[in-house]
């Protein structure tokens, strides 16, 4: 009844058509995925922070204050006056400033592994399945190689051999993405290549890219965008690991994982919320992920349709 109110009100002000259906699909997924709007909502705070941190943050997160080092949460500095919420590290910087920068760390190291691994994967995957035979057989011998490595360990031996930098840690992330994109997107592919109109157009002799980018690859679509959104809360993960091990993006640059490593664990009896805030801020920003992929796949997915 509220949602009908509200599509209402929006014609009676002569909002425009896209706006009208745009806010009618939000209530529809939000009365029927209410966990995956919550996942939703934490991924949009996330990336407001990513955007907006230079503007939403209290102070310069570089900056180092001497005699405000280890201020608890909601405390006034010695040196400088300032109020901190969240407190302050080992060395006087604040601690909500670097979390709000934290998010950009992660939003951009995460979303570019991504965009590239997922699509690098995907196109190995489609070709793949297409040409099948001895080309599929190399290929997926390959990603079984690539699969025998931990993620993580496979992510730490490529950034120890490129060097440590924020776009080498961008290329380790997509590269240790690939081998499950690949294969995800090849058995999706392989069910497609049985349909009729994929021997249709074997049969009149349609070339190979017009085959794959009209008609194998809208039909894999919806498994790349479900398969992206769920490998993202991984990329995260490996993300602050590494940043965590010292391999991440290089200080003094926020990041989630390298406010965990260091100094704050031995500060952690009487500071606690060194620890306790980038832990929480990794955990929200995972959960919102899983919570908004889990969503996205029961919507999408085709064999979970069944079950709703």
């Amino acid at each position: 009844m509220a949602q009908e109110q509200v599509i209402d009100t929006l014609q009676e002000r002569g909002n425009p058509p896209f706006l009208q259906r745009f806010i009618k699909s939000t209530l529809r997924f939000i009365k029927k995925k209410p966990v995956g709007a919550f996942g939703a909502l934490l991924m949009i705070i996330m990336i407001f922070c990513a955007g907006t941190a230079q503007w939403i943050s209290p102070y310069d997160p570089y900056q180092v204050h001497p005699r405000d080092r280890i201020t608890g949460t909601f405390e006034r500095g010695e040196d400088t006056g300032n109020y901190y919420i969240l407190g302050t590290d080992e060395i006087g910087r604040d601690l909500l400033s670097r979390t709000i920068y934290g998010a950009r760390t992660s939003v951009t190291v995460s979303f570019l592994a991504i965009i590239i691994g997922t699509t690098t994967g995907s196109v190995i995957g489609m070709v793949s399945a297409f040409f099948g035979g001895k080309f599929d057989l190399v290929i997926q011998r390959i990603i079984d190689a690539m699969f025998a490595f931990p993620l993580l360990i496979f992510a730490l031996a490529i950034v120890s051999v490129v060097g440590q930098s924020m776009m080498n840690v961008v290329m380790a992330l997509a590269i240790v993405l690939i081998p499950s994109v690949a294969r995800t997107v090849r058995g999706a592919a392989l069910s497609v290549m049985e349909m009729p109109y994929m021997e249709s157009c074997r049969t009149i002799g349609a070339s190979t890219f017009r085959t794959v980018a009209l008609h194998l690859m809208p039909n894999v679509t919806a498994v790349i965008i479900v398969l992206a959104s769920i490998q993202l809360g991984s990329a995260i993960i490996v993300e602050a690991s590494l940043s965590f091990l010292g391999l991440g993006t290089p200080p003094p640059t926020p990041s989630w994982g390298a406010m965990l490593s260091g100094s704050s664990r031995n500060f952690l009896e009487i500071a606690p919320h060194m620890a306790i805030i980038p832990g929480m801020a990794i955990s929200m920003a995972v959960l919102g992920i899983n919570l908004l992929g889990d969503a996205i796949r029961d919507l999408w997915d085709p064999r979970m349709r069944g079950s709703q």
